[in-house]
């Protein structure tokens, strides 16, 4: 065999163990399963959260008794804008629970998260279903007939974000004054965007938010602004939503 030949021959060995290694390393990647969870740590500030433990926010000394709020439109992208959808996860968002799981990522060209996208909120379909719609949904689901704290009626829908205590209006430094912040209707769905950057590995993976409390009231005035239900004062409403995407940040 002339050298021209051996070189040639050489080339094309090599070239065909590459793309074996490249067939090889795709493969595995594809055959790994990611399942995905979703934390949300809540804060006030740099303070721990607690119900029922006094805070002060702008200068209002407030503790709470209740702070839950709906995530809907939950997808994740990695940095070349592959995209995994969990369109059918409805999460009622509390300090309580640690972590929510989201289920397996079905696109297998995703192995790390560089952002997570998600509504504070219900989908206009899901806020307008029928009746029957709801009141078919089992007691486990957290959009169910069985949950309706965060339900005004069929017809008027989801309360998106509830948060009640009470506050200082008196200015003596203990919170005395019901307060009831509940957000809902269409308009005050809240789309947040945060960049997470989170290698994944095989089997469960976390990706971890956290929720400040206190910056839901950036320009709210607590001792005079405690009250609305969204249609009874919706410049309050207004600009606690204003304020929800700034409240969550990633770790």
């Amino acid at each position: 065999m002339s050298k021209i030949m051996s070189k040639i021959m050489s080339k094309i060995a090599l070239s065909v163990f590459a793309l074996a290694v490249l067939f090889s390393a795709t493969s595995c990647k594809k055959d790994k399963t990611y399942n995905l969870n979703l934390s949300v740590t809540y804060k006030v500030d740099t303070e721990a959260f607690a119900y029922n433990q006094v805070y002060t926010i702008g200068g209002v000394a407030v503790k709470f008794t209740l702070v839950q709020m709906y995530l809907s439109g939950i997808h994740v992208e990695d940095d070349n804008m592959n995209e995994n959808h969990y369109d059918s996860k409805y999460l009622l968002i509390k300090p309580s629970i640690a972590s929510y799981a989201l289920g397996e990522l079905t696109n297998k060209e995703i192995n790390h998260v560089h952002e997570v996208k998600f509504n504070v909120g219900i989908d206009s379909a899901t806020n307008h279903q029928t009746t029957d719609m709801f009141n078919a949904r089992p007691a486990t689901d957290v959009l169910s007939v069985q949950n309706p704290a965060m339900h005004w009626s069929w017809n008027s829908g989801y309360i998106f974000l509830k948060v009640e205590g009470l506050v200082d209006t008196d200015g003596d430094g203990t919170p005395e004054t019901a307060t009831e912040f509940h957000l809902g209707m269409d308009s005050y769905l809240q789309a947040v965007a945060l960049t997470a950057h989170k290698d994944l590995e095989e089997g469960e993976n976390t990706v971890s938010l956290n929720f400040n409390v206190a910056k839901l009231f950036d320009g709210v005035d607590l001792a005079t602004e405690y009250n609305t239900h969204t249609m009874d004062n919706m410049p309050l409403a207004t600009k606690v939503k204003a304020n929800l995407a700034a409240a969550f940040s990633a770790n």
